[in-house]
């Protein structure tokens, strides 16, 4: 009886460390897509927001530079200078 339970917690212990190796494995897998998804997110808002602004100057004729400027600084591309 002794030898069952000897087995059986030799089996629990290798399960759980099956488990622990999957997690290291899998851990920094899941952080990667994480980022790499909201790297490409961004990415796709900032062209869905290039072709709105090119758009509204096609139709309107009308540049308004200090919505430019703002836009520029929430997408992290530095200070813009709106005179240009």
């Amino acid at each position: 009886m002794a030898q069952l339970a000897l087995a059986q917690q030799t089996i629990r212990n290798r399960l759980s460390s099956i488990g622990a190796v999957r997690l290291v494995i899998a851990a920094p897998l899941i952080l990667f897509l994480v980022l790499e998804l909201t790297h490409i997110t961004q990415a796709w808002l900032a062209v869905q927001n290039a072709a709105r602004f090119g758009i509204r100057y096609t139709v309107t004729q009308e540049f308004d530079s200090q919505y430019c400027a703002e836009a520029a600084f929430h997408y992290g591309l530095g200070i813009v200078d709106p005179g240009i």
